[in-house]
């Protein structure tokens, strides 16, 4: 498994990293530790990332309480993801999101994650972003890229969803509290997977 911290190629053809049915990934899974592959211009009209956002979009919205959701935890190493500024409210899919800018003033809050299952836990955020992304138009994503400005609580859940692009968890992002979190939560006889023992040497890193 590639490192978290390597930046991977862009993809052009998608059928090479979607190959399987959507599978909500958890804990240790090793595709949460690996960094996702940006999506190449020429494939911004791909059908197949069509219809990868619209995947996106209905897990999402059949989860009544999830706000956000990343490619990778469905088991696509793809950087796409789909977020809403509360449960009530309509999904955003973004393509090729990158945090550009953040403010000074942060705050502290409690998180959950869909791939952390049970883990609640307190993370540092800066409370205004902004986020370069792939132009999003009615036929679907252009090379053209945008800058859009967030705030809040929906600000927050873009940091979350992309630091499941990076392979960075919340519990690693929690730092201690994630591993106090993960030994109430997650079965440590997991430990021997490989996702495992990335979590572990990013935790060290973070000491």
């Amino acid at each position: 498994m590639e490192s978290p911290t390597a930046i991977p190629e862009a993809v052009t053809d998608l059928r090479d990293l979607i190959v399987q049915p959507p599978r909500l990934r958890t804990n240790f899974d090793s595709v949460l530790f690996t960094r996702a592959h940006p999506i190449d211009d020429a494939a911004l009209s791909d059908p197949i990332l069509g219809a990868l956002c619209g995947m996106l979009r209905r897990h999402l919205v059949q989860d009544t309480n999830a706000v956000g959701l990343a490619a990778p935890q469905l088991g696509y190493p793809l950087r796409v993801i789909a977020v809403r500024p509360n449960a009530r409210a309509g999904v955003t899919v973004v393509v090729n999101p990158r945090v550009i800018a953040t403010t000074a003033d942060v705050a502290t809050e409690w998180e959950q994650c869909l791939s952390c299952p049970g883990a609640r836990v307190q993370v540092e955020r800066a409370r205004h972003i902004q986020v370069e992304a792939a132009e999003s138009t009615r036929e679907g994503y252009t090379a053209t890229r945008v800058v859009t400005e967030y705030s809040g609580f929906l600000a927050r859940v873009i940091q979350h969803e992309v630091d499941h692009l990076d392979g960075v968890t919340l519990l690693v992002r929690a730092g201690a509290e994630g591993v106090k979190a993960a030994q109430r939560t997650i079965t440590w006889a997991a430990e021997q997977t490989e996702g495992a023992r990335v979590f572990l040497e990013q935790m060290e890193q973070r000491a």
